[in-house]
């Protein structure tokens, strides 16, 4: 008889930060959740934030739980599957980048398989994922998906196809995000600003920026023209991006993610 309801492969900072935000939301009790993992101290990491159960064997994991999340990294993949016995009511939802469901369903030999892109703010509660499934999956395993990531942020269904796409976009994208934030912060420090002013205002000028778009108030293309006074100084500042293509380098970055993305998916 199964005793948890989630079980965890990995216990990295990825799959405490989704442990997390089931347990605070009370989607399920940390009773009702494991994980395992070769490291102790990562199981002590995990085991402090969320207060669930934890054990060295991956296999009593998938034995002993309903869902399993198998948060490794994709490398590692391949060998930690081909050690695994899936009972065939257990359903897997993978985290591991570039990894297709087809790899994982031959690897797995179960059909019982959900693939989801989340990205790092999901440790703060502001996730952005997708996710799709395999045919095996039915519509209440597919909703536990929603649950589970939507716990933790906000999270969308798309087509295999669409992923790569995604990791391009939201699962790298915090990166690009935090290098904007450093250099805003590099060039207030130029301008005369200390480091902490200069980062904080620049850091709380991306979060108010990004929670306008998402509270609706216009498109990014609307809100831009709405702070943007002629030849005032927003101009000068969009005048210098424009010049510099800043949407080509954004895009060019974007493409380059995805293409790794999808070589991931063929390694």
């Amino acid at each position: 008889m199964k005793q948890f309801k989630l079980g965890f492969i990995g216990s990295g900072k990825m799959a405490t930060a989704i442990a997390a935000g089931i347990v605070n939301k009370g989607l399920f009790s940390s009773t009702e959740i494991i994980a395992a993992d070769v490291s102790n101290e990562s199981l002590q990491a995990f085991k402090d934030k969320t207060g669930a159960n934890t054990c060295l064997d991956n296999q009593k994991v998938v034995s002993e739980s309903t869902t399993v999340i198998l948060a490794v990294k994709p490398q590692i993949a391949e060998k930690v599957c081909a050690q695994l016995s899936i009972p065939e009511d257990t359903h897997i939802i993978s985290i591991a980048a570039g990894l297709k469901i087809q790899s994982l369903s031959k690897w797995l030999k179960t059909d019982k398989i959900s693939r989801v892109m989340p990205n790092t703010p999901l440790m703060v509660g502001l996730g952005a994922s997708a996710f799709c499934t395999a045919q095996g999956v039915n519509s209440s395993e597919s909703k536990l998906v929603e649950d589970i990531f939507g716990s933790a942020g906000l999270i969308h269904q798309v087509k295999e196809d669409d992923i790569d796409a995604v990791t391009g976009v939201s699962g790298s994208g915090p990166a690009y995000v935090f290098e904007f934030i450093q250099s805003l912060c590099d060039a207030g420090e130029k301008n005369g600003l200390s480091t902490e002013v200069a980062l904080e205002l620049a850091a709380q000028t991306v979060a108010g920026a990004a929670a306008m778009v998402l509270q609706k108030q216009g498109s990014p293309d609307e809100l831009r023209k709405a702070v943007t006074s002629p030849n005032g100084t927003t101009y000068a500042a969009l005048q210098s991006l424009q010049k510099n293509q800043f949407r080509k380098v954004i895009g060019e970055a974007v493409d380059s993610a995805v293409l790794r993305s999808i070589e991931l998916g063929k390694e």
